[in-house]
């Protein structure tokens, strides 16, 4: 019930690169504005590869341009915790939008702020936009 209500009043989704940012095979450093938190495990970072694959994209297609592990980002807090996500085949659809998910196999910590982030990509993408959600069921 406490999940509940925190997504109820406290989730919400960052556009952590306004301008787009290229990827490459090296850690790329994303400056924040703020630190990021998670409320909830789930929480996830979001690639917009529409200009990549296309906004019909099928699943099939998605997996075989983006292998599991193709993106990953390290999310570090102020002790040097790191947290590392990457894309295991879950993707976002919206307003014709493809989004590779990047996600925490034991989940993102709650309750702890995050104050760097740095992304790489095996698969050169440029100016892909990356959005911060604390929240998913």
């Amino acid at each position: 019930m406490k999940e509940f209500f925190l997504m109820l009043f406290f989730a919400k989704s960052i556009l952590l690169t306004p301008g787009g940012v290229d990827l490459a095979n090296e850690w790329v450093e994303i400056p924040l504005v703020e630190p990021l938190e998670a409320i909830t495990s789930g929480a996830a970072i979001y690639v917009d590869v529409t200009k990549h694959i296309g906004p019909a994209a099928s699943i099939d297609k998605l997996d075989a341009t983006f292998q599991a592990g193709t993106v990953k980002a390290r999310l570090i807090q102020k002790d040097g915790q790191e947290t590392l996500l990457g894309n295991r085949s879950a993707y976002s659809f919206e307003e014709g939008k493809v989004y590779l998910s990047l996600d925490a196999v034991d989940g993102v910590p709650t309750g702890k702020e995050f104050l760097e982030l740095y992304v790489r990509s095996a698969k050169p993408l440029s100016g892909v936009s990356l959005v911060w959600t604390n929240h998913r069921n």
